[in-house]
């Protein structure tokens, strides 16, 4: 190994010893996600089910890839279909992006659908179709889901003594250790 690169490699090995995790992306990736809370009232006539859910959506904007992770609860029947939307709220409208009739799947859609659902996420819904309900049993509007940033700093640790004390500190969280072998030649 190149003896300049030693610094880079022990200090890479250093971080991922303390728990550090890098992940590489495509230049430009982003991912958001956007929700939909799903309800019989929700429907356009409202379907009169009883059944109510809640669905995340995974957008790449990349790749446009869309993804649904949904959970139902009370349907008539198995799901026959699941597609979103575009439509406000209180309106009917095509069938932009279809999960066929999956609530946990990935599919590709266009660039165009997906920066318009980007742009106004709530111009969109989710409906999901049962045989009793064929039209759609329950519906949901999408939302973004806001990105939060948290930052945590340290103080540094201080040289003044200070009178002896008992205190209670709260235990650290488990670090999975990472074992690194750095093997040098030349």
């Amino acid at each position: 190994m190149d003896r300049r690169l030693v610094p880079f490699a022990l200090g890479a090995a250093a971080v991922l010893a303390i728990g550090g995790v890098v992940v590489a992306s495509p230049a430009g990736a982003q991912s958001l996600t956007f929700t939909a809370t799903v309800s019989g009232a929700n429907e356009v006539p409202p379907s009169g089910s009883a059944a109510t859910g809640n669905a995340t959506f995974t957008v790449d904007t990349v790749t446009n890839e869309v993804c649904i992770d949904a959970t139902v609860t009370g349907l008539s029947g198995p799901v026959e279909g699941s597609h979103i939307h575009e439509g406000t709220a209180g309106v009917n409208g095509p069938v932009v992006i279809d999960f066929s009739a999956s609530l946990d799947t990935c599919v590709t859609s266009t660039a165009q659908i997906v920066t318009a659902l980007i742009a106004t996420p709530s111009a969109f819904y989710l409906n999901i179709h049962t045989d009793e309900f064929s039209s759609g049993e329950v519906r949901g509007q999408l939302a973004l889901v806001p990105t939060t940033t948290t930052t945590t700093t340290t103080p540094a640790p201080s040289t003044i003594t200070a009178p002896s004390t008992t205190s209670t500190i709260a235990p650290r969280p488990a670090v999975a250790p990472v074992a690194v072998a750095p093997r040098f030649t030349g």
